[in-house]
């Protein structure tokens, strides 16, 4: 967490209470926002990005996560693309149907296995 990102979820005080949590606990990083914001800039300015959210690429660039949970069509895309997060492919958490698919498995069930792999957790310094 961290950036643009952090300054966002700081504004709901459940999600400050729960993000507050996941630091105590060790399930959530900070990363240093002046480096987030470097990477902002530059992801930005990416002719290749399709989504309105460089800071959350940025993050993933500088944190290392590959693993989102969003219902952004556009911000899957460019989480997903090597050329923007770098490798490997990102992961998509959503409770939208995939394109093609008749519907949606409750998150849950269709994403537990995902959260359990550690090689999708991004470390930072």
């Amino acid at each position: 967490m961290g950036g643009r990102q952090w300054r966002e979820l700081q504004k709901n005080s459940a999600a400050k209470r729960w993000l507050l949590q996941g630091i105590t606990a060790g399930r959530v990083r900070r990363v240093a926002r002046a480096k987030v914001e470097a990477q902002t800039e530059e992801v930005a300015q990416d002719p290749r990005l399709a989504s309105n959210d460089p800071h959350v690429i940025a993050l993933a660039r500088v944190g290392g996560a590959r693993l989102l949970y969003s219902n952004d069509r556009d911000l899957q895309q460019d989480f997903k693309n090597p050329a923007l997060t770098g490798p490997p492919r990102g992961r998509i958490y959503t409770s939208l149907p995939l394109p093609g698919a008749p519907g949606s498995r409750p998150l849950r069930d269709a994403h537990t296995g995902v959260l359990r792999r550690r090689d999708l957790r991004g470390g930072c310094d």
